[in-house]
C-alpha cells in the first residue's frame, strides 16, 4: 500500500515544471502518504530534494537549472541567462522556479525594479503556502533594503501580514510597517530625512 501511495507522488514530482499541476497535489499526497504509513523522509525527498540540494550544493543546483557552469557570471553572460529564462517562461509562464531565477539574475545585474516584479509574479503563480510567503518576502526585502523604497513595498508588506500573520516574514513586515506608521503619525514622511521611505529609483549597480 505504501508503494502504491508513492507512485502518484513520483508522477507529480516528475511534472514539477508545471506548477499549476504540481503544487495543488502536494497536500493531498502528503495526507495520503501519512495514512498509508509512508515515512515522512520519502515525502521530503520527493518534493524538496531540489531545495535540499540547493542548500548544501548551491553551485550544482544553479548549474542544473540554467545549464551553465557554477560560479558568478559576467554581465554579458548574465544577460544571456536572462534571455534564456525569458524564452523558457514564454512557453511556461507559471514556472515559479524559473521566474525566481530570472529575478535573481536581475538582482545580480542591479535592475531592482525588474527583480522585485519577477519575485512578485513568481509568488502570484503559486498557491498559498510557504513558498509563496518566501517569494513575497524576497520581493519586499529587495524593495525595502536594496531599492530603499518602503512606499513601493507597502502592498507586499501588508499582503504578507494578511496572508501569513504568524510567519517570520510577517514579523519583518510588521516591523517596517510600524516604523512607517510612526513616521506618518509624526508627519515626517515628507521631511526630506526619510530616504528609506522612497528612494526614488534604482541605486547604481
Amino acid at each position: 500500500m505504501s508503494f502504491l501511495a508513492a507512485i502518484p507522488a513520483l508522477v507529480v514530482s516528475s511534472r514539477e515544471l508545471y506548477m499549476e499541476f504540481h503544487l495543488g497535489f502536494q497536500g493531498f499526497l502528503f495526507l495520503a502518504s501519512a495514512l498509508c504509513h509512508v515515512p515522512v523522509w520519502i515525502y521530503i525527498a520527493v518534493f524538496h530534494s531540489g531545495r535540499l540540494a540547493g542548500t548544501f550544493f548551491p553551485g550544482f543546483t544553479s548549474s542544473r537549472l540554467t545549464g551553465m557552469p557554477p560560479g558568478e557570471f559576467s554581465p554579458m553572460k548574465e544577460w544571456k541567462l536572462v534571455e534564456e529564462h525569458l524564452r523558457q517562461l514564454a512557453n511556461n509562464p507559471l514556472d515559479a522556479r524559473r521566474r525566481e531565477s530570472l529575478a535573481d539574475s536581475y538582482l545580480r545585474l542591479g535592475t531592482l525594479d525588474s527583480a522585485i516584479s519577477e519575485y512578485r509574479k513568481a509568488a502570484d503563480s503559486l498557491d498559498s503556502g510557504p513558498e509563496q510567503a518566501r517569494l513575497l518576502y524576497r520581493a519586499a526585502y529587495v524593495c525595502v533594503e536594496r531599492r530603499m523604497s518602503v512606499k513601493k513595498a507597502l502592498p507586499l508588506l501588508r499582503r504578507l501580514v494578511r496572508l501569513y500573520p504568524r510567519s517570520y516574514y510577517a514579523a519583518y513586515a510588521r516591523r517596517i510597517l510600524n516604523r512607517y506608521e510612526a513616521y506618518e503619525a509624526a508627519g515626517l514622511l515628507n521631511s526630506g530625512a526619510t530616504d528609506w521611505w522612497d528612494g526614488g529609483g534604482d541605486p547604481p549597480a
